[in-house]
């Protein structure tokens, strides 16, 4: 039975072969457009499948504080979907290790040493663009894939209806029978399209990740610590004539006059249930080579990440190597650092030495931009070894951050509930965890004046324990007071000329009191009377550090 669906399918192969040669001549080519309209839906889901809900309920708020999907468009330079799904993981999740940043550097070097290997691998990693390869992770982070309960009953009817075409040759009466079982194995068909659609994507790549694979590794690279991908490539060779039966039959990618070429043979693969069968044996086969595609699909993307990162160098302004301090006192030391989504970003400097750092100064004047700018290339840091600075050096800090925060009407959560929801997520990891960054814009907006001073200062001061560094930024200028000691205090601030507010956006040193709020709404031509009585009101008030008119801030 075996020799006999073989030969069968070696038939429908030649006939897929011709199809394909037909499909390239007349079918453009959209992956381009394809990959220009990726959107992180699409390529986090390794990133997803990789990581449970805890863990992805913690990073989404980073993702969201710190537009880590923007900062990844920003700094992608991979040559493949699947350098780009390894990438992005790679930088949201910051699991990566001293040991890992080492090997990364030391194969980047490599790379830089070798154009010619280098320009040979980033051709071959170019042919693993298809927009279908998104779903590999599928394959081999999902459970496996449940087999088709009722299979035997297939082959059966399969061979029935090559048994059944072969005797009607001599016995035309049989070709009745054949009408008869083609038709119940039509129904059988299409009633697994769907299954056979939502994998035929994926499992059809497996393909492309082969050769890819096999191309790489055909370059005899001298990598360091690659895991050995010779063995997994040999394994999943076997698999690769029956991968071309599947991927023979995406009728979406095919015009009018490739119909023509297609519909036949998707009627003879109804007919004798081919895919249902080869799927069968593809199913079988993952099932027992999971581990050898997860190792491949890693080979690939790693490969694609140095390369990215040495691409990346290549095309920035500047840049620097952080230096990761093994003292165990907590320090921070940034120059020039600016932030990666910033046109002509104005670039500033901070050091911090067993200090965190509150943050003051008017609206507008880049407190959250700076925090922001400081927490991104924290984590570029910590991943990619990359800063956009011309100096960074901090402990290896994990990043975590409080900066948006939304109420959910359909939770019935109020914006104060969220936040205190946030923050004692925070205050638990800073228990758990040494070496973290906690990065917070404002606390408790959605309260009453003196109970935010009194938690936010206790809250600080609990976060800044340990080596934990805190940036946090505040309009609640008591707080400069309160926090004394283990806190650096710093501020920006602007100046009005001709009538306009004009802002420096550099960081400076020391305590700053002046605002500008009721000015802002001033220039805004709010009402005169509302200007006057709310500087009236200040007036009045034993610590009014609001300046009037053109006093300057």
């Amino acid at each position: 039975m075996h020799l006999k669906l073989n030969s069968a399918f070696d038939y429908l192969l030649i006939m897929n072969i011709f199809f394909t040669f037909i499909q390239r001549l007349f079918i453009k080519d959209n992956k381009n457009k394809e990959i220009q309209n990726l959107n992180i839906q699409d390529l986090s889901l390794f990133y997803d499948l990789s990581n449970d809900d805890v863990f992805k309920e913690k990073n989404n708020q980073i993702i969201l504080d710190l537009d880590l999907d923007d900062v990844f468009y920003k700094i992608d330079k991979t040559n493949s979907i699947i350098g780009k799904e390894y990438l992005y993981n790679h930088i949201v999740s910051q699991k990566t290790t001293t040991i890992d940043i080492e090997i990364i550097e030391k194969n980047i070097d490599y790379f830089n040493s070798n154009p010619t290997q280098k320009e040979a691998t980033i051709k071959i990693l170019k042919k693993a663009n298809s927009i279908k390869l998104i779903n590999l992770p599928y394959l081999f982070l999902k459970p496996a894939i449940t087999l088709y309960p009722h299979i035997n009953i297939y082959y059966l009817l399969s061979l029935s209806a090559l048994a059944s075409i072969i005797i009607s040759i001599f016995n035309p009466s049989f070709i009745l029978i054949f009408i008869f079982i083609s038709i119940i194995n039509f129904v059988i068909h299409y009633n697994n399209k769907k299954k056979l659609l939502i994998y035929s994507d994926s499992i059809s790549q497996l393909e492309t990740l082969y050769k890819v694979s096999k191309d790489i590794q055909n370059l005899n690279l001298n990598l360091i610590n690659q895991e050995s991908s010779k063995r997994s490539i040999t394994l999943l060779s076997k698999m690769k004539y029956w991968l071309k039966v599947i991927s023979s039959g995406n009728y979406v990618e095919i015009n009018d006059f490739m119909l023509l070429f297609w519909y036949p043979f998707e009627l003879l693969k109804a007919c004798f249930l081919v895919e249902i069968v080869v799927m069968q044996k593809i199913f079988r086969t993952i099932a027992k080579q999971r581990e050898d595609i997860r190792i491949l699909y890693t080979f690939i993307g790693k490969i694609d990440l140095y390369l990215s990162i040495s691409k990346l160098r290549e095309d920035m302004l500047y840049f620097c190597k952080p230096t990761i301090s093994t003292n165990k006192n907590k320090i921070l030391i940034c120059e020039d650092i600016i932030h990666p989504l910033i046109e002509d970003c104005v670039p500033n400097n901070i050091t911090l030495n067993n200090q965190s750092l509150i943050l003051t100064g008017s609206n507008m004047s880049g407190k959250t931009t700076f925090l922001r700018t400081i927490a991104i290339n924290n984590i570029l840091a910590n991943t990619i070894n990359t800063c956009f600075a011309t100096k960074f050096e901090s402990l290896k800090m994990q990043t975590l951050t409080s900066i948006r925060i939304t109420d959910d009407l359909l939770q019935r959560k109020s914006f104060f509930f969220e936040e205190v929801s946030l923050l004692k997520k925070l205050i638990n990891i800073s228990t758990q965890e040494d070496n973290c960054l906690f990065v917070i814009d404002e606390l408790f907006k959605g309260t009453n004046t003196r109970e935010r001073i009194a938690a936010s200062k206790s809250i600080l001061e609990f976060l800044n324990k340990t080596n934990h560094i805190v940036l946090f930024s505040t309009h609640d200028l008591e707080l400069i007071e309160l926090l004394e000691e283990g806190f650096e205090r710093g501020y920006f601030y602007e100046r009005e000329q001709e009538g306009e507010l004009k802002f420096d956006y550099k960081f400076k040193i020391g305590k700053n009191y002046l605002t500008n709020a009721i000015r802002i709404l001033e220039l805004n031509n709010y009402p005169q009377e509302i200007i006057d009585d709310a500087y009236d009101y200040l007036a009045s008030e034993p610590q009014s550090h609001c300046k009037r008119d053109n006093e300057g801030v």
